[in-house]
């Protein structure tokens, strides 16, 4: 761990190698992209994802020889290891691939089944959120701590992401989807769970729900920053088939059913709607 002690240090590291690779990619995004299907034409990648995270892997195996490296886009490397990286090249592929500017690209590092530190840029926003454990999180280097609020649920807006594939969609409208509609002031559908985060953090958004399944990429850095700006996450407890504010990320696995809010008492109220519906 001695590499990552210079926390500021390796902010402006990270930072630096995430504007790099964002112009890369708006550049990318302006040009007809080669968009290929991973499971069907709901579930895509870019020639994009896999520059980014190319370059990202190149970047992190040279200055952190001997940690893990774990990519969205199938990077595997020294996956035995106590300290790992996780990647998320572009998360919000949909969006990008459509022009927009909601995508962020993430990088969180695991130490021993922890979130230690997070960093994700957001190209098209020209935003930067980053946090370190027990250090805080900051937006644009500046710190951030989310403003308490009382709003109830039936006055929040929240965002809302589907898995995916389609196969599980129909299950999610109706399961999730549709209760939240009915008990909640206006759902947004986004398709990015770091850009679902930094509307979140900026108070854009009250809360956020992915009940299909955010992955260990999505989250790989998310998690931790948003624990550290302050929001009130919770997570899908498999053991009580229920949504627990009490569970934490198990990073061994690949999927995770999360929701966040900027009060404890939205946050209580999601769980408290999805449990009984």
């Amino acid at each position: 761990m001695q590499q990552i002690l210079d926390i500021p240090g390796v902010k402006q590291q990270l930072h630096e190698l995430l504007i790099n690779i964002g112009n890369v990619v708006l550049v990318i995004q302006r040009d007809p992209l080669s968009i290929l299907n991973k499971i069907d034409a709901k579930d895509i990648v870019t020639q994009a994802d896999i520059r980014s995270e190319r370059a990202i892997v190149s970047y992190l195996r040279f200055h952190f020889p001997g940690y893990g490296i774990r990519g969205e886009e199938g990077t595997h490397e020294n996956s035995f290891a106590k300290n790992e990286w996780i990647i998320d090249p572009i998360d919000g592929t949909i969006p990008y691939a459509n022009g927009m500017d909601y995508f962020g690209i993430s990088i969180g590092l695991i130490v021993e089944g922890n979130p230690m530190l997070g960093a994700i840029r957001y190209p098209g926003k020209d935003e930067f959120l980053f946090a370190y454990e027990c250090f805080g999180a900051s937006l644009n280097f500046k710190k951030i701590l989310v403003e308490p609020t009382e709003k109830t649920l039936a006055e929040a807006m929240i965002g809302f992401d589907f898995s995916a594939g389609g196969a599980r969609r129909e299950y999610e409208t109706e399961r999730f989807f549709k209760p939240l509609v009915r008990t909640c002031r206006y759902p947004k559908i986004l398709g990015s769970s770091t850009g679902a985060l930094l509307e979140c953090v900026k108070g854009q958004l009250d809360g956020f729900v992915h009940p299909g399944g955010a992955t260990v990429y999505d989250i790989g850095a998310a998690y931790l920053i948003a624990k550290e700006a302050g929001l009130h996450v919770a997570l899908w407890d498999d053991g009580a088939k229920a949504f627990s504010s009490d569970q934490k990320p198990d990073f061994s696995h690949d999927r995770f059913q999360i929701l966040m809010a900027r009060n404890p008492g939205i946050l209580q109220e999601i769980i408290d709607l999805f449990n009984a519906s």
